[in-house]
């Protein structure tokens, strides 16, 4: 399928916020009413962060970032986005309870990992690369101004238009499970109005175009939500993060715990290897943190380790969750160290190999191969 928003030139999402949130008054009005907001899931707290923030930046009077719900209500009109950030300590009954907000519309977007709390019941939209790309572009404000334009010149015609939207045939011939039928029929007369705004404004083939792809595409994004809620648990990303990490990080090594050379020692006293053994990995602290940052963005480092734990991904004995281990390296020097513990299996890629598969071990064999190598040239 050709990409929606090149071939129709206004991204799907900001089209769908900032819209749903200037009728969105209106819809309710003609029995339209989301029964909370919708939260969004971008790659990172980066991503997530710059959102809300060029959002609101770019798209003039239609986001307002919301600081702390809790203490005081916030001021948004009722026809734009209340975006809240989910930074890790905020309370989940405050989430749902902003979600819940009905005097604008209330958006939480979310860097990384899901919480769980998030994945049931919910709309729930993945923020794409083309949606921030559509912000960068400083045409898509002129079009959203335009369009508001034509909406506040329209409204009678855009009622009678919403007013009929269960005798359109792309709502009543959908078959989209019971609770989804509200949120597509929000959708449907979002295209239904920026349709006829193209067919005043630019042609009727502009206007079956847009509609065409933009119903195909809340369709699909309809029948993804289910997959966020059936979404990848922890130990599923845990293993992505540890492959990916060590796919982009070829200074970290990865180390036999029965066979510590002069060069892997050295990366074991900068944190930056791997050891294994036959049942764990050990990780350093500091190292694991790092690869786990994404899991970070919506829980803090103990919590995570308690999940780990409590899923048996983590072995501890200490109420920090770590492990003291001796090792001896090559001379015989023996040193205890502290890590954190992690199953073996716990860390399989798909096709079942272990990172010492994979990745190369630096070893006291590893280097007497070198050296030998290094002779023969001399």
């Amino acid at each position: 399928m050709e990409r929606y928003s090149r071939k129709c030139k206004i991204n799907w999402l900001l089209l769908t916020l900032y819209t749903g949130s200037f009728l969105r008054f209106l819809m309710e009005d003609l029995g339209y009413a989301l029964d909370e907001g919708i939260v969004l899931i971008a790659d990172n707290e980066l991503r997530a962060r710059q959102f809300v923030s060029e959002y609101n930046n770019n798209i003039e009077d239609s986001g307002y970032k919301v600081e702390n719900f809790k203490k005081k209500k916030p001021q948004i009109p009722n026809y734009a986005c209340g975006f809240l950030y989910l930074r890790r300590g905020i309370n989940e009954e405050d989430v749902l309870n902003f979600l819940e907000e009905k005097d604008f519309l209330p958006v939480v977007v979310c860097g990384g990992f899901l919480p769980q709390y998030l994945r049931d019941s919910h709309y729930i939209f993945r923020l794409k690369t083309e949606e921030m790309e559509a912000l960068s572009d400083k045409n898509t404000a002129k079009k959203l101004d335009r369009f508001r334009e034509f909406i506040i010149d329209h409204v009678p015609y855009i009622c009678e238009m919403i007013a009929g939207l269960e005798k359109c045939i792309v709502v009543s011939e959908y078959k989209v499970p019971k609770e989804m039928k509200k949120l597509f029929s929000i959708f449907a007369g979002i295209s239904r109005v920026y349709a006829l705004y193209l067919c005043m404004t630019e042609s009727e083939r502009a206007m079956v175009d847009f509609f065409n792809l933009y119903i195909r595409e809340s369709r699909e994004r309809i029948e993804k939500i289910q997959d966020f809620a059936d979404g990848e648990e922890i130990p599923e990303v845990l293993s992505k993060l540890v492959w990916q990490y060590l796919y982009e990080h070829k200074e970290v090594y990865i180390v036999d715990a029965d066979n510590i050379v002069g060069e892997a020692y050295t990366a074991i006293y900068k944190k930056s290897a791997i050891i294994f053994d036959d049942e764990y990995y050990w990780f350093p602290h500091e190292l694991f943190m790092k690869i786990c940052e994404p899991l970070l963005q919506t829980m803090s480092q103990p919590e995570l380790k308690r999940r780990l734990r409590d899923e048996d991904i983590l072995y501890c004995n200490y109420a920090d969750y770590t492990v003291k281990k001796c090792l001896t390296n090559s001379y015989g020097v023996t040193e205890r160290i502290r890590v954190l513990l992690v199953h073996k299996d716990c860390l399989l890629s798909p096709e079942n190999l272990r990172l010492e598969d994979f990745f190369e071990v630096i070893s006291e064999n590893k280097k007497d191969e070198e050296e030998s190598i290094c002779t023969e040239v001399i």
